[in-house]
């Protein structure tokens, strides 16, 4: 995954009011900026390149110019694929619109391959034209340019394939690679810029605000054939074509387009890449590419009609070609590497040259290595290659040019002609090159998350915001998504084999369907386990039904042992936008710093000590040697805490305030209130500010009014409720259950909020957010004192407010006596066969109290046994007292510290 710097993309985030999700996604495009990111979002024709700064194309407009005002005869050579033919396109209406009828020359890849040859030269003279311009081609013919000068042929060369250490002597040599920094075009993007100076100089009037517009659907159409990086300029005229494309006035796409199946509606990339790009390229892959040509260029809807239908058999013909050359491509390649190739050069007689590319791609992908495929015909061979990102094809090619005729291309894919008899050689100097280029570069994983995201995060606002990145290609692809410890609520395999995998995954209170294709569990995986998942956040429309969806790429089990607690801590120190207010949380982690595991940390109820505890342990790193001690814990659990504690987090009176040892003390004013300043938790909180609200739903409607970030919390049983009752009673609201477990999700979290996309957090009530940064703390039922509400707090600049919900009339504080009574009473009938109880479920807070102090009374004597507890009676002659017990004492006195509380709240008579 990306480097990740959370204050660079929290402030982009905030600039554009976006997710931070999605400032994750620009930043890792180079978009830092908020200029960058709005005109990356927002098409605009004003900041598309002058055609100007393109090296050579003043000088090719000028001859241009010249040749059209003296009607000269001039041709247009392209090329057979998607790419050249939409550039041939370009530059033939151009001309047209200049009225200029041109000749066109498309070579055949089967007898003449790639690129500009003598034998369309000596085509152009025999037709008497004075200028030949080509078109995604030219830019290594040097032995055909010197051939034209030598005729009295001008010759413009217009390309964006690498060139090499020489140009070829022509009147112009149109090229982005010339200069640095310009965007690396493809071939009709320079026809395009051509055009568009041309259509400039003579007063041609720009559609849609721009120069040459009516070629803008051409210039998409081959920017996503030709899989150039969409950003900046690609991307600028991707956008711009597609909206053109979906209303061109050209009936062969519009024929074509239906053949294909595409909607009536504005296309996607991947819609023009799978719908009309393969069926353009198919005639030239096999034969002639002018009836692609021509479908382009034609006027007539019922002869676009009757080209799209050709082309469509042909489409269907090249896939039934690609199949059986594929099955023995990848036998060949099978092979191959099982003897050591770190790259696939694969030749054989009878491939057709028209497929090979398509073949190899699909062999990159497979293998992760770079491929060439060569079709041989007699004594010579033409083979095309791709590439994996970081291994230059076109350097690997221009370091065995002793073995090849010619060869061609760029970074990632390129072609070439070699004799028969040299394959052997150009494979083992190609192996070579590529082993010692794998060594130095390190390929990209399979799957390449962008950005790891929480499930609560996945909204439909976050999709839009996604989307809104489209068009996806290359260099700006469709953004894969990471989300760890996911809960498999559901699985199970479908489809007509039972090959995909439908899930459902939840967390943090949400639950979201998955589809995997080709997908299935790993191996002891099941519902009920945590999951990590790579996926694309996507719509599911079913049946007028519209819903999120993850489209799964990848999963596994979920990393263990992947908390970061160290790294938890600055959220909770003054960093940032936190301010100097002493919560109890901060004061905990700077007793910590100061004196690791050896201290005493006492307080006035076990509900603090635990809060105290899972506050610490989540955000600090606490050795096991800190141990919570209290009440709930019998004679044989105190022992076993002492035998191994070097600390203590404990409460008053059940243990005593002052260590006997050598720990550093810090202790609640409640607890121990004699104790020097130093000794002393710091209240944050003011008692007198406590808010008291009879009804939840009207707190919570004017805070999120204001802005504010609410942190609300729970008794964990009541949260499922909770949550279904908020999302019915504040539709669109985002929220989340706090069930966070590591570093990086408390930062996905805490970030969010910041971000304003996570307004309302429910946690738990034992287990401290203190990672939130919350404007408004609200407790859902009352706090036992006002310890509970201190360690609730998280820092921030300022204590937020605090309320509690307490309706009129809410429940009085139990008699502790009158509960023992009735545990005891149930306890003597269970025990009444004299054999014993066993019980399993050993978890309940009051539960383990009442058994530990009629224990410590020597009432019953309690066994730990298996996974529960085993209770014996003991017989009993005297009356114990209560107060004999320090357990009693310390429910007790905590009773009283309830009351007491409630009186201080606004109306809080006590019953």
């Amino acid at each position: 995954m990306p480097p990740v710097n959370l204050p660079e993309r929290l402030a982009l985030a905030r600039e554009l009011h976006i997710s931070p999700i999605t400032a994750q996604i620009l930043i890792n495009r180079g978009i830092t900026t908020a200029a960058a990111a709005r005109a990356f979002f927002q098409p605009d024709p004003a900041n598309l390149i002058p055609p100007e700064k393109i090296p050579g194309l003043p000088a090719a407009r000028e001859r241009l110019v010249q040749a059209i005002e003296k009607r000269e005869k001039i041709m247009v050579h392209g090329d057979y694929d998607v790419d050249g033919l939409a550039a041939t396109a370009i530059m033939l209406e151009t001309l047209a619109r200049l009225g200029v009828e041109a000749e066109v020359y498309l070579p055949d890849r089967l007898t003449e391959g790639y690129g500009l040859k003598k034998k369309s030269l000596i085509k152009a003279l025999e037709l008497n034209c004075q200028l030949v311009i080509t078109v995604d081609c030219g830019i290594t013919s040097l032995e055909e340019a010197i051939f034209a000068r030598e005729q009295g042929l001008d010759l413009i060369i217009t390309d964006h394939h690498r060139p090499g250490t020489s140009l070829p002597q022509a009147s112009a040599v149109v090229n982005p690679l010339l200069a640095p920094g310009l965007p690396p075009l493809c071939g009709a993007g320079v026809a395009f810029k051509l055009a568009q100076s041309l259509a400039t100089h003579f007063g041609l009037a720009p559609q849609g605000g721009v120069a040459a517009g009516w070629a803008l659907d051409l210039v998409a159409l081959a920017t996503i054939a030709d899989a150039v990086p969409l950003l900046g300029e690609n991307r600028l005229l991707v956008q711009l074509g597609l909206k053109a494309l979906s209303g061109s006035m050209r009936p062969g796409l519009k024929a074509l387009a239906e053949v294909a199946g595409l909607p009536a509606r504005e296309w996607t990339a991947r819609e023009v890449a799978f719908g009309l790009v393969p069926r353009l390229n198919a005639c030239g892959r096999l034969g002639n590419a002018m009836p692609a040509l021509e479908i382009l260029l034609t006027s007539s809807p019922q002869r676009a009609l009757e080209l799209a239908q050709r082309l469509q058999e042909e489409n269907q013909a090249r896939r039934h070609l690609e199949e059986s050359i594929a099955a023995e491509a990848e036998a060949m390649a099978v092979t191959a590497l099982a003897a050591g190739a770190k790259g696939l050069v694969l030749a054989a007689e009878g491939w057709h040259p028209g497929v090979t590319g398509i073949i190899a791609a699909r062999l990159v992908e497979k293998y992760n290595c770079p491929v060439v495929l060569i079709a041989v015909v007699g004594d010579r061979g033409r083979g095309s290659g791709r590439s994996l990102p970081g291994i230059n094809l076109h350097e690997i090619f221009a370091r065995c040019r002793s073995y090849l005729l010619s060869f061609g291309g760029h970074a990632r894919a390129g072609g070439l002609e070699i004799a028969a008899k040299e394959i052997p050689a150009f494979q083992a100097a190609f192996n070579e090159i590529v082993k010692s280029l794998m060594a130095e570069v390190q390929t990209p994983p399979e799957v390449a998350p962008e950005a790891e995201v929480l499930v609560s995060q996945l909204d439909w606002q976050l999709l839009e915001e996604l989307e809104q990145l489209a068009p996806f290609g290359e260099g700006n692809p469709r953004p894969v998504l990471v989300t760890r410890r996911a809960l498999i609520k559901a699985a199970r395999q479908v489809g007509r084999d039972g090959t995909h995998l439908k899930l459902t995954a939840g967390g943090e209170g949400r639950e979201i369907g998955a589809i995997g294709f080709n997908l299935s569990l790993p191996p002891g995986l099941s519902p009920g386990h945590h999951v990590d998942l790579a996926f694309y956040l996507e719509r599911n429309t079913y049946r007028d039904r519209e819903e999120l969806q993850l489209r799964l790429v990848a999963l596994k089990a979920a990393e263990t042992g992947a908390t970061l607690p160290e790294r938890a801590e600055g959220m909770v120190a003054a960093t940032g936008e936190d301010g100097p207010v002493p919560t109890w949380g901060r004061q905990l982690q700077e007793l910590l710093a100061t004196y690791g595991p050896r201290v005493r940390v006492c307080l006035a109820t076990t509900a603090a000590v635990r809060q105290a505890y899972n506050g610490c342990r989540r955000f600090f790193q606490v050795p096991e040697t800190l141990q919570p001690l209290g009440p709930w814990l019998g004679q044989a659990g105190v022992e076993r805490v002492l035998s191994r504690a070097r600390g203590l987090i404990t409460c008053s009176p059940f243990w005593p305030v002052t260590p006997a040892g050598k720990e550093a003390l810090l202790a609640s004013p409640l607890a121990a209130g004699d104790l020097p300043p130093e000794q002393l938790l710091r209240p944050a909180g003011d008692p007198a500010a406590l808010e008291v609200w009879p009804e939840l739903l009207p707190l919570l409607t004017a805070g999120l009014e204001r802005g504010e970030r609410i942190l609300l919390y729970a008794a964990t049983g009541r949260i499922p409720w909770l949550v279904s009752w908020l999302a019915g009673a504040l539709p669109g609201v985002p929220l989340a259950v706090d069930t966070y477990s590591d570093y990086r999700q408390f930062a996905l979290a805490r970030e969010g909020a910041l971000a304003g996309r996570l307004p309302l957090l429910v946690a738990r009530r034992e287990v401290p957010a203190w990672f939130y940064p919350a404007d408004l703390v609200v407790f859902t039922y009352l706090p036992d004192s006002l310890e509970e509400v201190e360690l609730a707090l998280p820092p921030g600049e300022k204590v937020p407010r605090v309320a509690i919900l307490l309706a009129a009339g809410d429940r009085p504080v139990p008699d502790l006596r009158q509960e023992l009574a009735v545990f005891y009473r149930r306890l003597q009938k269970l025990l009444g066969n004299g054999r014993g109880l066993y019980i399993v479920n050993n978890k309940g807070y009051h539960q383990l109290c009442y058994l530990a102090i009629f224990e410590e009374l020597g009432l019953i004597q309690v066994t730990s046994r298996d996974q529960g507890l085993f209770v014996q009676p003991l017989e009993v002659e005297t009356k114990r007292d209560l107060m004999a017990s320090r357990r009693y004492r310390q429910l007790r006195a905590e009773r009283e510290l309830a009351r007491q509380f409630r009186r201080q709240l606004p109306g809080g008579e006590v019953r």
